[in-house]
């Protein structure tokens, strides 16, 4: 591998800057979507679309190989402190993995790739779902300390199985339209990087 394809220095401040804006967009529409039970399952769609031009940006910034997964590693640590289970720490450095390993199929320069890349590096967002069916009974008990029983009955309505599979599909597909708003507004850095 040559020099210019290895994380250097300046690149691990950007991983930095990047992780944290993305966090804090994520952040900031949890505390608006969290109150209400359908709107909370609702949440990762808005961070997938928004996170979409995030992450465009960064892959025109730093396009070499580990700075996908360096991003979600620091998410899962981030997470998992946050949510104070294994999905936390787990689920966010499978998805980076997976994403690193398709995205680095077009080398970080294929828009094709990083677009496919990019819907697989979202689904980490279902980690903090996820104890909702692996974990039901203590994970709902854990819920019924911070919110009231009605929304904590009207989740456990609204999460038979088959509705983390949507989610997942739901993200993937709000993740594809994330990358063409993100190609679109940073069409510039695009060129600049090489991404085609």
């Amino acid at each position: 591998m040559e020099k210019r394809d290895k994380l250097q220095v300046k690149d691990f401040i950007t991983v930095g800057i990047f992780t944290t804006i993305y966090f804090i967009v994520f952040m900031v529409i949890q505390m608006f979507m969290g109150g209400i039970p359908i709107v909370f399952l609702l949440m990762p769609l808005p961070t997938a679309l928004i996170g979409g031009i995030i992450y465009m940006l960064y892959l025109a910034k730093v396009p070499k190989r580990g700075a996908i997964l360096l991003m979600s590693t620091i998410l899962a640590l981030l997470l998992g402190m946050m949510l104070g289970v294994w999905t936390g720490f787990v689920i966010p450095i499978v998805c980076g993995l997976l994403a690193e390993l398709v995205t680095g199929i077009g080398k970080y320069r294929s828009f094709k790739w990083n677009l496919l890349g990019y819907s697989i590096f979202s689904c980490w967002m279902i980690c903090g779902y996820l104890p909702y069916w692996l974990m039901r009974d203590l994970w709902f008990e854990k819920t019924a300390a911070y919110y009231e029983g009605a929304y904590v009955e009207a989740l456990k309505a609204l999460t038979p199985l088959w509705v983390l599979f949507a989610m997942i599909l739901a993200i993937m597909v709000v993740a594809f339209f994330g990358t063409l708003l993100g190609k679109k507004i940073l069409k510039k850095h695009f060129v600049k990087a090489g991404i085609v």
